[in-house]
């Protein structure tokens, strides 16, 4: 168990730092990182939790390599298989996490949340995400219809293993709860590595992000599809749902906030890639 006493954290005003024999300094802590602490020390499975997530990465990488470098399995790399893969690769990890108790809905963001200033904070933040998210799309779509960047067919295997729209929300929900777990395992890490909560509440979850992405590198999948124009925007689109999810989670703590700003992403990705598709059709300019 992680040294240091619970009770104190739970109250958010006194935490005693990790060293033992040291004395407990005040500082504020935000309510999601008070959550990891004390679920962590209620469940006493502050290693597990690391190796828990450890696991879920390697896993991950290995999944999709086999699904890369074995012929027999390429052909289910699409569609509605494609779809089942990810739903269910990114949701059930975080869910037997919670169902074994290694994290608490609190520490992931979805229960205990505070709707009144980090909520009103984490709109503002949304809102801007969401404009660039706007300009991103409507540049590559300029860009693309323009320098004819894209033929007729990659737009049709693209548009065929597109998530359908009313299959995204349930998408980007395990892709949130997945992010979500990786950040509880990187706080967890950097508490049981002797860091302070503060330090641990800001680099911890950019130690879930920094996992993330190298698991990205690591699938080949997911190297070839960025070589592509299409793939290439997909993709940096999704990176960039990451980082704003990681820096909005920070800010609020609220999973259900970081949920909604990854649907208006895909709303607006699916729009401009809508409008390029009838572009590249029909000759008609992208505006």
């Amino acid at each position: 168990m992680i040294n240091g006493s619970y009770e104190a954290v739970q109250s958010g005003l006194t935490v005693w730092p990790l060293g033992p024999g040291s004395a407990p300094s005040s500082i504020p802590l935000p309510p999601w990182l008070l959550a990891v602490l004390s679920g962590i020390g209620q469940a006493r499975f502050d290693q597990d939790v690391w190796l828990w997530v450890a696991a879920c990465a390697v896993g991950y990488v290995v999944v999709s390599s086999l699904f890369w470098f074995v012929p027999a399995l390429r052909p289910w790399r699409r569609g509605t298989v494609l779809f089942a893969g990810r739903f269910f690769g990114f949701g059930i990890p975080p869910f037997l996490a919670l169902q074994a108790g290694l994290v608490t809905s609190s520490a992931m963001g979805l229960a205990q949340v505070d709707w009144l200033r980090p909520f009103g904070v984490g709109l503002v933040i949304a809102a801007v995400l969401l404009i660039i998210f706007a300009l991103a799309a409507w540049h590559y779509r300029v860009w693309a219809a323009s320098a004819g960047a894209l033929s007729a067919l990659e737009m049709a295997t693209a548009a065929r293993d597109a998530v359908p729209p009313y299959l995204a929300p349930f998408l980007a929900a395990a892709e949130q709860l997945y992010w979500a777990l990786l950040r509880v395992g990187g706080v967890a890490f950097l508490l049981m590595a002797g860091a302070s909560a503060e330090i641990a509440s800001y680099w911890g979850a950019w130690a879930g992000f920094g996992l993330m992405a190298l698991c990205w590198l690591a699938n080949p999948a997911w190297r070839a599809t960025v070589r592509t124009p299409i793939g290439a925007y997909a993709e940096m689109t999704r990176f960039g749902i990451l980082l704003a999810s990681t820096v909005l989670f920070l800010f609020s703590g609220n999973l259900w906030l970081t949920w909604g700003v990854h649907m208006g992403a895909w709303w607006l990705t699916q729009f401009a890639q809508a409008r390029l598709h009838r572009a590249v059709q029909h000759g008609a300019p992208p505006a």
